[in-house]
């Protein structure tokens, strides 16, 4: 990799696993994501690491693998330590979604930060996982919740539209 493109090249490659998910190319995703995260972890480059590790635990929850719930929480105190907003939303929204049935108090509260977390609505991983908080924050009982996500969205992409039409539905 051309000196400078090193960080560029594994935030772009961080971003495949959770595409190929959407594709249905689940174990494939995972695979991909523990490679990632290898080298990610060996090059500590800790941004590419969240995502890779949040979709490896959603794919492998979405599979009916057992996960640890550390886990869940180390991506939620990686993300505090980061204090970006875009892995803000991809590691809060994760671990909600993983908690929500074994420590939905938990799940709530990470819901509820999530929904006040400033510039949180225009990252452009908002719309890509706003389904998920919607279909979490009704799982939760929290109906209010779901809808105040669900109307959200500020930016004005095609995925944008998408991800509308499928929280309301």
């Amino acid at each position: 990799v051309q000196r400078g493109l090193g960080e560029a090249a594994a935030q772009l490659e961080s971003n495949c696993p959770g595409l190929m998910v959407e594709l249905g190319r689940a174990e494939e995703a995972v695979t991909r994501a523990d490679r990632g995260a290898a080298s990610a972890d060996a090059s500590m480059q800790a941004h590419p690491l969240v995502e890779l590790r949040a979709v490896r635990l959603e794919t492998l929850a979405a599979l009916g693998r057992s996960i640890a719930l550390e886990d869940a929480e180390w991506l939620v105190e990686t993300a505090r330590m980061l204090d970006a907003v875009d892995i803000t939303f991809i590691a809060l929204s994760a671990a909600a979604c993983l908690l929500a049935t074994e420590a939905p108090e938990r799940a709530r509260t990470l819901l509820a930060e999530l929904d006040r977390a400033p510039g949180i609505r225009e990252s452009p991983y908002f719309a890509r996982g706003l389904p998920k908080v919607v279909r979490t924050a009704l799982v939760l009982g929290d109906r209010e919740l779901a809808e105040r996500f669900a109307g959200g969205l500020v930016r004005s992409y095609p995925l944008d539209h998408d991800a509308r039409y499928t929280a309301r539905a």
